[in-house]
């Protein structure tokens, strides 16, 4: 499949961004890396970005900017949310007194390296467009296009004992726009942490790999089996296992500092699940293929081949089972400016986010969490109601079954309830889920409610939740009378769970009865705007 890049910038907006790039690069000079100057002995780095008014993007270039050296192998030290929780501010704008100034906070750590950026964004008009018509005595124009961003970046790089910049640089560029091919009306239009990707892509190829190795072990070890499908063997057939690994080794990076969990003593197994473009069907198949091997995560590894056709599809490209051993993913694409050295990051991160949900991890509507459904954002930091549910299931994970499991999970989802928050957090459909899932290997829901309260309760310490949690189940099956009940049952015996006044609301309206879903629909209020839980 051919891509097309359509970058037809108008003269005028190619001079204005000429005159931008000068203006920048008037300021300062830039400075290439010595060849005699040891990078790669060095080992903690401190990034600073000049808040530019945009905070979205501002954070977003700071995520960007430590992927990088992270995958580099150097430690990063945030100064700017050292400084937001001290409560201090920069005001400086030189780059060097900015740099003293971080060297003079007692607060922050000792570094080897301090990374300052002024990143400033504005946006140019790309034409997708454009034809003329000559007449006799006129000539008719047409053209279409769009607003796109462009980034222009001042960055400086000093080492501690040093007072002239060991690097600097300027740079500008703008958001490519992105055809499946020559006749497509169809545009792709690059993630803003993609404009950063390629920027220090290219600026900072001389950067070295870090030659100090941290050894330290996590203190929970998780064997690992790859499921290896023949659709992923067969597009990477000389090096689908290397590309594993170094996915793994990047993964690690994020889960060892986090969560002080490693991922050890790799397996791979050659699979064949027949991909029909369906996960769920692949994580089925490996589910029902590994229930004999219950030491180690399982994750299935395939390849879609539609999302290659789709570069901003990226929904569906893993899926996993919470407290189960199970989990696929598949390849994903990468915008082609950025270049492969970014194609295993993302591919790690979407690997963690697929474990944490193994271990019991929920979405949230941060899209500064890893554990934040949606593609684009490049989240790689856990939220803390995530860290709290990974802390109580972690330990001990691989050798208990997944009833086991529940309990402690369980007990922190009813904490994680109350957490406060701009959204409270739900809890009734991870451990829906997981009930149906302990449920498929050992049956524990009956028609009798009975028999199958009974054997919820021994799994789950609080009566509010069960009742909810059968009302769940009832839902999703159309048993709107038992589900009302259920519900009812819930409040009865916490009349302050939220979550299970919006589920009673939806049953309610599914049933017809607008009155009563308006009534529990106010009493949901937490939940009127939390939009990655189940909508009627």
């Amino acid at each position: 499949m051919r891509l097309k890049v359509l970058l037809i910038l108008t003269l005028i907006i190619g001079i204005i961004l000429i005159l931008i790039h000068s203006s920048c690069s008037s300021t300062q000079s830039n400075v290439k890396l010595g060849p005699d100057f040891k990078f790669s002995d060095k080992q903690i780095i401190t990034t600073y970005v000049v808040p530019s008014g945009n905070i979205e993007k501002d954070e977003t270039y700071i995520r960007v900017l430590h992927l990088d050296f992270q995958a580099r192998g150097y430690k990063v030290i945030d100064a700017n949310e050292i400084l937001k929780i001290n409560f201090e501010k920069i005001t400086a704008t030189n780059h060097r007194q900015i740099a003293d100034s971080l060297q003079s906070k007692n607060y922050l750590p000792s570094s080897d390296i301090y990374i300052i950026v002024s990143a400033v964004w504005d946006s140019a008009f790309v034409l997708t467009f454009y034809s003329e018509d000559r007449y006799v005595y006129w000539k008719k124009y047409q053209f279409a296009g769009m607003n796109v961003p462009t980034l222009n970046s001042r960055v400086s790089i000093y080492d501690r004992s040093m007072r002239d910049p060991i690097k600097s640089y300027t740079a500008s560029d703008t958001t490519y726009l992105l055809s499946e091919n020559d006749n497509s009306d169809s545009y792709y239009r690059e993630y803003p942490w993609m404009v950063i990707a390629k920027q220090l892509s290219r600026e900072l190829e001389d950067i070295p790999i870090c030659s100090i190795v941290d050894n330290k072990k996590a203190t929970n070890l998780y064997k690992v089996s790859f499921w290896v499908d023949k659709s992923y063997r067969d597009e990477f057939p000389d090096t689908w296992m290397d590309r594993l690994k170094l996915r793994t080794l990047y993964a690690n990076d994020i889960l060892r500092s986090q969560l002080d969990i490693e991922l050890s003593q790799l397996e791979f197994v050659e699979w064949n699940s027949n991909f029909d473009r369906d996960l769920k069907n692949s994580l089925e198949k490996l589910y029902q293929s590994t229930t004999s091997n219950p030491g180690s995560l399982q994750i299935g590894i395939t390849l879609d081949h539609e999302l290659k056709r789709n570069w901003t599809d990226k929904s569906k490209l893993g899926i996993a089972y919470l407290l189960s051993n199970d989990a696929a993913i598949t390849a994903q694409p990468s915008f082609p400016s950025i270049g492969q050295y970014w194609n295993p990051i993302e591919e790690s991160i979407t690997l963690v986010h697929e474990i944490a949900h193994i271990l019991g991890a929920i979405h949230v509507p941060d899209n500064n969490s890893i554990m934040y459904p949606n593609a684009g954002t490049l989240s790689y930091e856990f939220d803390e109601v995530n860290k709290k549910i990974i802390g109580a299931t972690k330990k001990n994970f691989l050798k208990q079954s997944t009833k086991e499991r529940l309990i402690p999970y369980s007990e922190e989802l009813l904490k994680v309830k109350d957490y406060p928050s701009d959204n409270s957090n739900p809890i009734i459909q991870a451990t829906s889920s997981v009930i149906q899932l302990i449920d498929q290997r050992s049956k524990i829901i009956y028609d009798n409610p009975d028999k199958t309260f009974s054997n919820m309760f021994r799994l789950i310490p609080d009566s509010a939740l069960v009742f909810a949690v059968v009302g769940y189940l009832k839902f999703k099956d159309n048993n709107n009378k038992s589900a009302i009940n259920s519900f009812i049952r819930s409040i009865e015996i916490n009349p302050d769970f939220a979550e299970a006044h919006y589920y009673l609301s939806l049953v309610f309206r599914k049933d017809g009865n607008d009155e009563q879903a308006d009534l529990y629909k106010n009493l949901a209020k937490p939940y009127s705007k939390l939009w990655i839980i189940d909508r009627y």
